[in-house]
């Protein structure tokens, strides 16, 4: 269960776009940097960032959720009920 939690917590901040260490920073970065020099309007960086936020605020909010302890807690249910 260690090495899916480290497993999923990089592909989390990858995702997320924290800078310096993920690639996922740079890719999003070029994109909203594209998108704030457009000239003709705003509107496609504003939904690109309203994006980035949601997308970093889904994967902490499902990776909070996803505790051990249930994990746990519905494998026990799972052999109790198979018994």
């Amino acid at each position: 269960m260690p090495l899916t939690f480290a497993t999923y917590g990089i592909g989390m901040l990858a995702l997320c776009g924290v800078p310096i260490f993920f690639s996922g920073f740079w890719s999003k970065d070029a994109i909203l940097e594209s998108a704030h020099g457009w000239p003709l309007s705003q509107a496609p960086f504003n939904m690109l960032v309203f994006g980035a936020v949601l997308t970093a605020f889904y994967m902490t909010r499902q990776s909070a959720t996803s505790s051990s302890a249930h994990i746990v807690d519905t494998i026990t249910r799972m052999k109790a009920r198979a018994s």
